[in-house]
């Protein structure tokens, strides 16, 4: 039975606030709008249109779609420069690997500038599969699905598989299929307040080998 490690990137393994942050200040100074929402940490892992939604209060689906479009060509162009890995993290991975475990990400961020982080930092050599909304066919529609399709796409079995990640969202999403949840508690969300069973915590990435070794045998 393969035994796998399905990762979340924002906040788990790379430090995007400070991009993700900088490009919602850009786009809206370029249209002179005025947040309703700080712009802060709390952004970060909800679907793009669904927090511009949040930050501007328009409801109109093509004004947020034009939105979208400027984040997208603006955070494309700095996302991969401006994204720093957490201090660790390419060890972290490498001793996953060592220790036999397939390695997958499993983002909500859209597959473009998923893809440019991790060939800068490295990341995609070391990865089984890299997995975002737009990356499937049909578009899954939230992280619990997405990651139910990664289940059945990579063959893996819930018991021998252990998702880990910042926020709620994550941790409803393992829930929801089954998987041992590892809550990272140093990124952007509070993993822990889904109020579903966690099996494992980390203040930091590099303790996350010894995690997983205690959950999936």
């Amino acid at each position: 039975m393969n035994r796998a490690v399905l990762l979340d990137l924002d906040g788990t393994l790379v430090d995007s606030a400070p991009a993700i942050i900088d490009t919602f200040r850009h786009v809206l100074d370029s249209r002179a709008l005025m947040p309703r929402v700080p712009l802060d940490t709390s952004l970060i892992g909800p679907p793009l249109r669904e927090t511009l939604a949040r930050i501007t209060g328009i409801e109109s689906a093509a004004e947020i779609e034009a939105l979208a479009s400027a984040f997208r060509a603006r955070y494309d162009a700095i996302a991969a420069s401006a994204t720093p890995a957490y201090p660790g993290m390419l060890e972290t991975l490498h001793t996953l690997r060592r220790d036999g475990y397939a390695l997958y990400i499993v983002t909500n961020k859209r597959i473009v500038p998923t893809r440019l982080i991790l060939a800068r930092l490295g990341v995609d050599a070391l990865c089984d599969g890299v997995f975002a909304p737009d990356a499937v066919d049909p578009r899954a529609r939230d992280k619990t699905e997405l990651l139910g399709r990664v289940l059945e796409i990579a063959g893996l079995s819930a018991a021998a598989t252990v998702c880990v990640g910042d926020s709620d969202i994550d941790a409803r999403a393992a829930a929801a299929h089954g998987v041992p949840f590892i809550a990272a508690r140093y990124g952007y969300g509070d993993p822990l307040a889904a109020g579903v069973p966690v099996a494992g915590v980390i203040a930091r990435i590099a303790q996350l080998p010894a995690v997983v070794a205690q959950v999936c045998r």
